[in-house]
């Protein structure tokens, strides 16, 4: 763990506390939800957020247990490192943009617990290289001819 934290902190500079808390709760929350079958739990409305961007009129949509704690960690590190814009915390609540292009959608591992990103095809690279786990999910309707 510490030679991550150094690792984290040389690549980052000042972020690593936001980044290394980012990846621990996306990967706790992802690996929580594998222990549980992906089932939800009661609390529903933790289990989903939406962080936005005015600025660039971008969102990033997740759907995961603790989501609202996992928003409030990640919105700081995403605001300084992909959008240099602050980043607001919609907890509980699933929402874009109208007519917000479609960046990516993520998927952790093999369960429930997804991203989706409108808007901002960097904040998929972020969350990409920084979330374990973490893979691109094909859009609906694609992969077939």
């Amino acid at each position: 763990m510490k030679k991550a934290m150094t690792s984290i902190k040389a690549i980052f500079g000042l972020l690593p506390i936001a980044v290394a808390s980012v990846v621990g709760v996306v990967t706790f929350g992802a690996v929580q939800a594998s222990a549980s079958g992906g089932q939800p739990s009661r609390a529903e409305d933790t289990n989903r957020c939406t962080m936005a961007v005015p600025q660039v009129r971008a969102t990033v949509e997740v759907r995961l247990p603790h989501a609202s704690d996992f928003c409030e960690i990640a919105s700081q590190a995403l605001a300084g490192d992909v959008f240099r814009a602050p980043v607001l915390v919609n907890p509980g609540v699933l929402w874009h943009y109208s007519g917000a292009t479609l960046s990516c959608r993520l998927r952790y591992r093999k369960t429930q617990d997804s991203m989706t990103v409108r808007q901002s095809a960097a904040a998929c690279h972020w969350l990409l290289r920084h979330g374990r786990g973490w893979h691109t999910e094909a859009p609906v309707g694609a992969g077939t001819a």
